[in-house]
Parts: C-alpha cells; sequence; structure tokens
C-alpha cells in the first residue's frame, strides 16, 4: 500500500519568545535578549512567508508549519497583526482550495493573552469549517522546558 506522502514547509518566523527552554538554541545567543525583532522586521517576515505560498516554488497539496521563537507571546500592534490577517486569509483559502492540507502551529503554549492567536487563527478556521486542519506542535520536555516553576504551571493550565 502506497503512503500519501507530503511535503512539510516549516517557516520559524522570529526568535521572540517569553521562556528560556534549557534546550533551546536562543538561550545561548548572547545577544537574545537584546535582539528581538522590531515590528518591520516581523512584516518582513510574514510577507517572506506569503510571498513564498503564492509562488510556483510552493507545491500545492503540502503541509505548513509556523513556528515562532514564540509567535503569540505578546499582542501585536495594528500593522503586523493586518500583516498576520493576510497570511490567515491566505491560509484559509488554500485550505479550502485543497493547496495547503495540514497547518501547524508549533508553540511553547505559554499564553498570558489568548486574543491574538483566537482571531488569527482558531476563530476563522472554526468559521471556515477547517479546525481540523489546524495542529499545535509543542515539546513536552517537563525537564529544563520552563524558565521557573510559575511557567511549567501555565503550560500545564
Amino acid at each position: 500500500m502506497k503512503k500519501d506522502i507530503r511535503k512539510i514547509y516549516e517557516f520559524v518566523m522570529w526568535q521572540n519568545c517569553n521562556n528560556e527552554c534549557s534546550f533551546c538554541f536562543l538561550r545561548y545567543d548572547k545577544n537574545y535578549h537584546s535582539r528581538l525583532l522590531i515590528d518591520s522586521e516581523k512584516i518582513q517576515a510574514l510577507d517572506c512567508v506569503i510571498n513564498f505560498l503564492k509562488s510556483d516554488e510552493f507545491e500545492r497539496g503540502s503541509h505548513v508549519l509556523i513556528a515562532g521563537g514564540e509567535l503569540f507571546y505578546q499582542r501585536y500592534n495594528e500593522d503586523v497583526y493586518a500583516k498576520f490577517k493576510e497570511l490567515t486569509d491566505l491560509i484559509i483559502d488554500y485550505m479550502h482550495k485543497g493547496y495547503i492540507d495540514i497547518l501547524y502551529l508549533n508553540s511553547n503554549l505559554l499564553f498570558d493573552d489568548l486574543s491574538d492567536i483566537k482571531t488569527l487563527f482558531l476563530y476563522p478556521l472554526v468559521e471556515n469549517n477547517l479546525i481540523s486542519h489546524i495542529h499545535f506542535t509543542t515539546s513536552y520536555d517537563r525537564y529544563g522546558r520552563y524558565a521557573n516553576k510559575q511557567k511549567e504551571e501555565q503550560f500545564l493550565r
């Protein structure tokens, strides 16, 4: 029996994160805390993903994984939010057309505020009957994963 094998395109958007997992390469970057992306750089990163998905290089029917640092650790300003919404709208359109089968969002699941992830991804996917096409991925390394006990409790909630 032949398996249905699909490409997975992984987009690591930016290094901004709200945790210091012991296994993460960012922790060892001496400039990490002083070099979080500014809003114009986030917009540029989102544009790169949008442009790639619209290009002939993107193989239709594939899976897409979007990762951070942490994508939703803070609320976005109006311009970044609008660009993220443009990406979400494209993903929903591509899901309807069968161009994107599964969207994976990789997160450390340490959200203080769920507003952006709800309005940008969850609600639109529910409204379009596509919620089964989104999967959250995360590492579950209980040892060394959390910056402190509060972060571990937040993850478990």
